[in-house]
Formats: structure tokens, C-alpha cells, sequence
């Protein structure tokens, strides 16, 4: 297997990490959450769609844009199923976005086995070196670790949706954990201390800290990160309840960007 045959199947993978666990949590957040009805799905789609087709330019073909046509119309399907059977306290949570993931990448996979062999465009051949001509070394550096870049990026961009929708998976299995836990500790005016988008977001901080150990073998510095968030909550956890909550979500957080990192790492060979 040739190295743009590899890296055309990494960047499809990127293209599609950027919208499923960036875009989709940005954009549309800002806009009120992700589309509830059929046509903001349709529109969903054709993000993805013009998305993957940008990503690809350097090699893209018109097969390939038909494929990634196709991918956007399942994509489109699924979510649309996914919103007519799923409910706010759905249990099975966290295997319905497995599923989704093995689904996609399975299918991109198929996509781009069924595109080989994948050859860059001569435009793009003839502009990457136009633009990298005046890097000197620095455009020698960049072409060797292109690959690991691509992985590393795609690694980033899965800890911010990819890995809250694994922990919130993880608490929809105890549903009353979460609401028992905050409800347990009241800040002086009598609400409920603490927000979930500030607590998803502490996450997503919490799992690029422990990525970044993990890509660079700092293992010792995670234990020195988990010791400075509970001092940080060392007064809730007197609290039982509390601790519960607190612990299973930082264990599965943590977890998710070890495993993330040492995947990364084993397809690099570091």
C-alpha cells in the first residue's frame, strides 16, 4: 500500500471527524443545538457532503464525489432515524454511537478501498510544491509528519464530541446519578452548583491534557492532572453521592483519551 493510498484513507477520516465531533458541536450549538427536523438534517448532510468533497480535492475524482454523495444521503437517513427512536433518557446511548461510528468508518473505509489506487491530482501536485517551495526544511519536516499530524488532529477533534457522547453514554446508564449528585450540593441562593455545558467542556479540556501526556509519554504528568481536579473539589467529595458522580465521569473522560492516544501512537509505531 503506497503512502497516498494511506493518507488519502486518513483524510478521509479527518474530514469526517472535523464535522461528526467538531462542526456539529460548534456550529450548531450556536445555533440552538443540532437540527430537530428533516430539512435541518438535509442541510446536515450537505455540510458533510461539501466537507469530505473539500477535504478530498487533492485527489478527488468524479466516483468519488458520487460516493461521498451516497455517504452524506445514509448519513442523512441515520439521522433522521435517530431522531424518531431516540429518547432523552435512552440507556443504550453509548452503543448507538459505537454503532454509528463502525457504521461510518466502515463505509469510508469501502468508499475508499473501492477508489484505489487514489493518485493526487496533478494541479495539486504542481501547487503543494508552489507553496511549499520557500519552507526549505521546514516543507521536508512537514511532508515526513504529515501522516502524523493527520492522526494526531483527528485524535483532538474526537475528544471534544466523540468523547463527551462516550461519557454521557456512560451516565445514561446510571440516570439518576447525575441529577442526585447535583442536586446534592446547592450553591448559596439554593440552585444547583455547576452547569453541564461547563461540565462538558471541562472535559473536553480534561481529555486534550491527557491526549497531549499520552502522545508525548508523560503517563507520570495524568496522575499529577487527576491530583490537582480533586483538590479542586476536595470539600465535594465528602459528599458520597458526589464522589460517585464525580469519580465514574473523570475514570471514563480519562480512559476515553489514554485509549484514543495509544491507538494513535500504535499506528505511528511510537
Amino acid at each position: 500500500m503506497n503512502e497516498i493510498g494511506v493518507k488519502s484513507f486518513i483524510v478521509m477520516i479527518i474530514a469526517y471527524s472535523f464535522f461528526e465531533y467538531f462542526l456539529r458541536r460548534i456550529v450548531f450549538s450556536l445555533r440552538g443545538g443540532l437540527p430537530k427536523t428533516a430539512r435541518g438534517t438535509v442541510m446536515q448532510g450537505f455540510c458533510m457532503f461539501g466537507i469530505m468533497s473539500v477535504g478530498a480535492l487533492g485527489f478527488v475524482t468524479f466516483k468519488l464525489v458520487v460516493a461521498f454523495a451516497i455517504f452524506a444521503l445514509v448519513y442523512t437517513v441515520y439521522e433522521i432515524l435517530w431522531q424518531r427512536i431516540a429518547k432523552e433518557e435512552d440507556r443504550l446511548l453509548l452503543e448507538r454511537f459505537l454503532v454509528k461510528q463502525l457504521i461510518f468508518v466502515s463505509l469510508l473505509f469501502v468508499i475508499w478501498k473501492c477508489n484505489s489506487p487514489i493518485r493526487l491530482q496533478e494541479w495539486y501536485v504542481t501547487f503543494e510544491r508552489f507553496m511549499l517551495s520557500d519552507l526549505g526544511s521546514f516543507s521536508v519536516w512537514l511532508q515526513q509528519r504529515f501522516l502524523a499530524i493527520l492522526l494526531t488532529v483527528s485524535a483532538y477533534l474526537f475528544m471534544i464530541d466523540g468523547g463527551t457522547m462516550i461519557v454521557r453514554g456512560i451516565f445514561k446508564k446510571f440516570p439518576n446519578l447525575q441529577l442526585n449528585a447535583l442536586q446534592s450540593i446547592k450553591t448559596d441562593n439554593g440552585s444547583v452548583a455547576g452547569e453541564e455545558n461547563v461540565g462538558e467542556w471541562i472535559g473536553v479540556l480534561e481529555r486534550w491534557i491527557t491526549l497531549s501526556f499520552v502522545l508525548t509519554s508523560s503517563y507520570t504528568a495524568i496522575a499529577f492532572a487527576l491530583t490537582a481536579k480533586s483538590i479542586v473539589r476536595f470539600k465535594e467529595m465528602d459528599n458520597k453521592v458526589f464522589a460517585e458522580y464525580y469519580l465514574l465521569g473523570t475514570s471514563a473522560s480519562i480512559i476515553v483519551a489514554i485509549i484514543a492516544g495509544m491507538a494513535v501512537k500504535s499506528v505511528l509505531g511510537w
